[in-house]
């Protein structure tokens, strides 16, 4: 598969990585042959932002990618374009097993690369607090690493970019 190149067969494709990888900053550099994009976290945000809710947030992504399923996987709506979705964390039990047109992208940077891209993300910038709970990150990140080799996942290689280490998606370097 060339790099970001939509997997043939797939109408659902899963973003996957730990807090810090690099996944908003990923889409929003190039639409990557996706015409629909949906990320979770701009799904419950509006939900969990403001008070700063923590607990619940996985059993709920885990729900959203069942929904997302049952809506995708209506008979009025397999005719529709190819999606991406943003998972960010999900348990590993919501995403597997992958149908036939399913695949898993995980966005898995190198460990100290990873911690680099986490432990220096600005904290209330953007308009959104970001993700500061770095013990539960790299329990995730362990978490992820047992993904790479099971069928329909493959991990993104993307080029590191000094210039955003420190920065919001939406900012520019």
């Amino acid at each position: 598969m060339e790099p970001f190149a939509l997997p043939p067969g797939a109408r659902l494709t899963w973003l996957v990585g730990p807090p810090g990888a690099g996944k908003s900053t990923f889409i929003g550099s190039a639409a990557h042959g996706f015409r629909r994009v949906v990320e979770l976290n701009d799904m419950l945000g509006p939900l969990v932002g403001p008070p700063r809710i923590r607990k619940g947030i996985l059993e709920a992504n885990g729900r959203l990618v069942d929904l997302i399923r049952r809506i995708e996987r209506h008979e009025d709506n397999r005719c529709l374009s190819a999606l991406l979705i943003v998972v960010g964390l999900a348990p590993e039990s919501a995403i597997f097993p992958l149908s036939e047109d399913e695949v898993v992208w995980l966005l898995l940077p190198p460990l100290d690369r990873w911690r680099l891209q986490l432990y220096e993300r600005p904290v209330n910038r953007g308009g959104a607090e970001n993700y500061d709970d770095y013990c539960y990150s790299e329990t995730w990140y362990a978490r992820l690493v047992h993904w790479l080799g099971r069928e329909g996942v493959h991990r993104l290689d993307v080029p590191f970019e000094q210039s955003r280490v420190g920065r919001v998606a939406t900012e520019t370097p």
